[in-house]
């Protein structure tokens, strides 16, 4: 799914390219990978949200709707 999102291979790259690391190429590799790894969390957030949130609510409304629309409309 991150692959499909335009422009995020590129965006990837400069997130790894910015990260400044002095050491062993073990220590700058681990380093990396854990910056990495709290930018794309914070960019899946914004970019995609909270899947499972977005789909109960749409699996609630789809359930009221074959319903015929009785009883309380889903939030």
């Amino acid at each position: 799914m991150w692959l499909k999102a335009d422009g995020f291979t590129d965006l990837l790259w400069g997130w790894w390219q910015g990260v400044e690391v002095r050491g062993r190429a073990s220590v700058r590799l681990v380093t990396k990978m854990k910056v990495l790894k709290q930018k794309i969390k914070v960019w899946n957030r914004e970019v995609f949200g909270r899947l499972e949130a977005n789909k109960n609510s749409v699996l609630q409304q789809v359930e009221f709707w074959d319903g015929g629309g009785k009883g309380e409309e889903p939030v």
